[in-house]
């Protein structure tokens, strides 16, 4: 479970179009709700504000790490690039 002070933080870094995103590594994980089904784009921000679902936190954290590592990256391309600029 996450707190609302860890949700915060991953919603502050998480990329446009990230519900999309989480439930695209839900399906790859062959992750589904209750009823079988995919979990939907609404069900992903709704753990966001006020519920649980270990499944998509779970999903969360990992476009969260995804993301801040691409984040690293950029940034270190980009000071490496402009240095020799």
């Amino acid at each position: 479970m996450l707190s609302k002070k860890q949700k915060q933080k991953i919603t502050n870094n998480l990329p446009y179009g990230y519900a999309k995103k989480v439930v695209d590594i839900l399906n790859r994980n062959g992750k589904t709700n209750a009823n079988g089904k995919s979990y939907s784009e609404t069900s992903v921000r709704q753990v966001l504000v006020d519920r649980e679902n270990l499944d998509i936190e779970e999903a969360l954290l990992e476009l969260y790490e995804e993301t801040i590592s691409k984040k690293q990256n950029l940034k270190s391309k980009a000071k490496k690039t402009l240095k020799s600029a």
